[in-house]
């Protein structure tokens, strides 16, 4: 027969684990008055979106502004250069009823 025995039980409560899920939303648009996106060594892309100014102007300096099988349009507008050049290689400049116009001035 065996005695009684005193024990001593301990009970160590854990703290509950819960799982949590952080939703973090993008905006679906950005706009800025006054103010500049620029990047270093980086790009800004869009898949099948656009990039809009409305009178204003994108502008880059010592950059390029580079499309793959796509294309740069305007419409009443004009695509600008100052002592630089527009190149095309093994494509094409073609308009309806547009022209590219350059003044030329011999001075003797």
């Amino acid at each position: 027969m065996i005695g009684n025995v005193n024990s001593t039980f301990y009970f160590l409560q854990l703290p509950s684990i819960q799982e949590s899920t952080k939703i973090v939303e993008a905006a679906i648009s950005s706009s800025t008055t006054d103010e500049v996106i620029s990047t270093t060594y980086g790009m800004i892309s869009t898949t099948d979106e656009v990039i809009s100014t409305t009178d204003g102007m994108i502008s880059t300096t010592d950059e390029v502004i580079s499309t793959t099988n796509g294309m740069i349009s305007t419409t009443y507008g004009m695509i600008s250069t100052t002592d630089e050049v527009i190149s095309t290689i093994t494509s094409m400049v073609s308009g309806n009823t547009i022209a590219f116009q350059r003044s030329i001035t011999i001075v003797s």
